[in-house]
This record gives C-alpha cells, structure tokens and sequence, in this order.
C-alpha cells in the first residue's frame, strides 16, 4: 500500500484510489510567462517519480498536469517584448517540452492549457452564481464570497473570520477583502473571451477547477504542486469546486517543498533563479535529478555548488559499479533489496532508504562482493528515479575527447612496451590533469572521465 502526506488531514494516510487499481493524479503545472528555472523542476521531478513509481507498482494512473497560458504575467512580458500573448506561450511551451525530452520526464497523459477550456470555467461560476456564492462586484468582476464556504481554510489552517475581519474594502470592489476573483473584466489591448458578465477573462484559480473535474470528474484522488501554492490557490480551489460540483474535490494533497538558494526560496522575483535549460548546459540531466530528488519532496533543498558535486560523484560510482561488473543474469523480483527498496517508496516517498539500499548494492558490484543479478537490480533502482538508464561506458567517456584520450593511452601502451616509463607516466600524468582516471587491467586499459556528468566548469 502507498502512504503519502496528506496536507489537508495533516497526517500519513494510505491512497486508496476510488476505482481500485486506477488513480487520478492532478498537478498544478507551469504559468509559461518565462523559462521554468530549476524549482520548478524539482516539483516536476517529484510527480514524475511518484507516477513511475506508481505504474511500476500496477497502478493505472491518469496523469494530468494543467498549462496557465492566461496570466496578468504573461500579458504583461508579451507586451514588453511587442509579440501577442499567443506567440510567448507558443515559444515558452516548446522550449519546456525540449527539456522534459532531455531529461526523459513521463508525459502527462493531459496537458490542459486553461484558453482551451473557457466554457468550463463560465459553467463553473455560473452554478456559483445561481447559488448565491458568486456574485458582480461593484467593478464588474466576478467574485468568490469566502463566507459563504464555512469550510474554507481547511487546507492552509487559515480561519474564515480572521480573514473576513480587520480588513479595509474598497465599496467600489469586492465585497470583502478574502473573496477572489472568478472572472475579470476586459481592459483595453488585453486578450478577453465573451462570457454572460461582458467580455473578460478567468482568475487564476478557477482555471484549474475546470480543468481538473472536466478530465478527472467532481471527486478525484490526487492533487498536487509546490508548497507555495496551498494558500490561496489550492485552498481557493477546494471551496470553488466542492461548491460548484458538490464533489470531494481531492481526496488527497501532496506539496514539495521550495528549492532555496542562500536560504532564500528560489524565484524569479528575486532574481535568484537558475533556469532548467542553464542547468542542462552544466550538468548530465542524471546529475540534476539526483540532486533534486535526495532530499524529501516534502522539505525545503537548498541549491548549492557542493550539493551538485555530491550528486555527481553518487552517479560516478553508480555507473562505475555498472561498468566494472559482468553479471548479465536478472534480478529476482523477491529479492530482499529490491523489497526493502519499493517498499521504502511506498512510504511517503523515503527516498534517503531508497538511494541507501542503491548504495549497498553498487557497493557489492565494486567490492566484488555481488550477488547474482545485483547488475539488473542497480539498473532497475536507478530506472525508478530515471536515472543510470545510459549505456555505462557512455556516461564515463561522455564529456571527454574521446578520440583525443585513446590516442593518448595507445602512446603510453607503445611506451611502455619500449620501457620508456617516463615517457608512459608523463601521458599519464597529462590524462590525469584533464581529469581523466585509467586502470591498467589484464584484459587492457580502462578509463574514465572523473568529472563525468559536469559538461562546463
């Protein structure tokens, strides 16, 4: 059985699914305003292993990760860069999928982008409307009364009356300063829809509430994203559609943490951001998803230099391990770390026990100390976090001149065969500088680049 936080109860539960066999996971995806920064990619990575991981398990699970392509941001970057808003989304999607390629991230079996379900959303406050809990502000925009949903803060632990009182309200606005916006009204040079209020275009929030119950119905079981988005969005999103639909909405809710950098959560505010495709420039993308992934989804992961070099020379002996050994029989499906391994997945996503039990095997492939089918059983770990999934003498070599070392090396082997050992340690030595580690063995000489995984400096 699977056991996941859940936010709104507050505790580890079991994720039962409503259909059994079957889960219906939902992901707050991208605002494509700006490239995705490093982030972003942890919380992508953290849906991407719980999905394989679930499928691994025998899950059939319908992925749905929504696209925002209708945002104040992205009106506003579209207008600075004098191209329409249509044009901005196209070109920030296409450079986001190209990097989930790179990195072999699942597809989501949906990728909803919010233009293409405006009829959803209408319908979705227009039932609010006809009960009294959406109402026209003296503005003209559509808002959300908070004090019509008594539940509301359950997920965030925020309280309805502190957040109704000791608030100033504009009369020309909403009604009170916690209610949200549904449906703006059109400003001048800005995209906009026909709708039954005038002409405009949704909020945030309600986008994601058509999205998810139009593909996964009015109660489903999974619902996800970064922390940063349990208070308002995902709490604003619970009290529209349990209202609208009279479902469950989300049985269960999984947040990730922030990626911080000098302590200070990563974000384009700040100006302190690293770009998923800046960090594919630098390192293996086996070598981003190490590190993102060590540490619990649920904890904050601070970004650092030293952080990346850990997980570097994690992958280093991992795929040394694969390339020294030459076992070729399977694993067995009962074997003792194989079980230890899913079932440290199974709770909560333990993956500190998971990479542990990694560690133990790839230890017994170097020690010589291996059990039959440990060879297949790293592979399969590392299949899981999808990673070691390169050949292994393609992973080592990989950043290195390939042609330029081998030629080196038969140097050496010509003088050693003459005796000249100066002349043989010297090509050593000026291997060893490029960062390039050789072991003479019986059947020939092997080699590596020890900086694999690192493509700049």
């Amino acid at each position: 059985m699977m056991k996941l936080y859940n936010t709104l109860t507050g505790k580890k539960e079991v994720l039962n699914p409503i259909i059994p066999g079957k889960l219906g996971i939902y992901v707050c995806g991208l605002t494509v305003y700006d490239e995705a920064h490093i982030g972003h990619l942890r919380c992508m990575l953290v849906f991407d292993l719980l999905v394989r991981f679930l499928r691994h398990t025998g899950y059939a699970v319908n992925y749905v990760r929504n696209i925002t392509d209708v945002d104040d941001k992205i009106i506003r970057r579209a207008n600075e860069e004098g191209i329409t808003p249509q044009a901005l989304t196209t070109r920030v999607i296409a450079g986001i999928q190209e990097q989930e390629k790179a990195l072999g991230l699942v597809t989501p079996d949906h990728e909803p982008k919010a233009s293409e379900y405006m009829q959803e959303m209408i319908d979705m406050i227009q039932a609010l409307e006809r009960q009294g809990i959406a109402y026209v502000s003296k503005a003209g925009d559509v808002c959300f009364a908070v004090e019509k949903f008594p539940e509301y803060g359950a997920l965030s632990g925020q309280s309805v009356q502190q957040l109704l009182s000791g608030h100033r309200v504009d009369a020309e606005e909403k009604n009170a300063a916690a209610d949200f916006v549904l449906w703006k009204m059109a400003k001048p040079g800005e995209p906009s829809w026909p709708s039954p209020w005038g002409d405009g275009r949704p909020g945030w929030h309600i986008e994601c509430s058509a999205m998810s119950t139009k593909i996964l119905g009015d109660t489903f079981d999974l619902h996800g994203g970064g922390i940063d988005l349990k208070f308002p969005h995902h709490e604003n999103e619970i009290a529209q559609s349990v209202c609208a639909t009279k479902g469950t909405f989300a049985r269960h809710w999984m947040h990730v943490g922030h990626l911080h950098v000098d302590s200070e959560k990563m974000s384009k505010s700040l100006g302190n951001f690293v770009t998923i495709q800046q960090a594919l420039n630098q390192y293996h993308p086996d070598v981003l998803k190490l590190f993102l992934l060590k540490t619990h989804y649920s904890q904050p992961l601070n970004y650092l230099e030293s952080g990346m070099l850990e997980a570097q020379k994690v992958l280093l002996s991992f795929y040394l391990a694969l390339a020294k050994s030459k076992d070729t029989s399977d694993f067995a499906e009962d074997a003792a770390d194989w079980v230890m391994f899913t079932e440290a997945l199974k709770d909560d996503l333990a993956v500190s026990k998971a990479l542990a039990l990694m560690h133990a095997v790839s230890g017994r492939l170097v020690e010589g100390s291996a059990q039959p089918g440990d060879r297949s059983l790293l592979i399969a770990m590392g299949g899981v976090f999808c990673i070691l999934m390169q050949e292994p003498m393609t992973y080592l070599q990989g950043s290195a001149n390939v042609s330029e070392v081998n030629n080196l090396l038969a140097q050496r082997t010509a003088a050693r065969k003459q005796k000249d050992y100066a002349a043989a340690d010297s090509i050593r030595d000026t291997l060893a500088e490029r960062g390039i580690d050789i072991e003479d063995r019986v059947d020939g000489v092997f080699w590596y680049d020890a900086m694999a995984g690192i493509l700049t400096e």
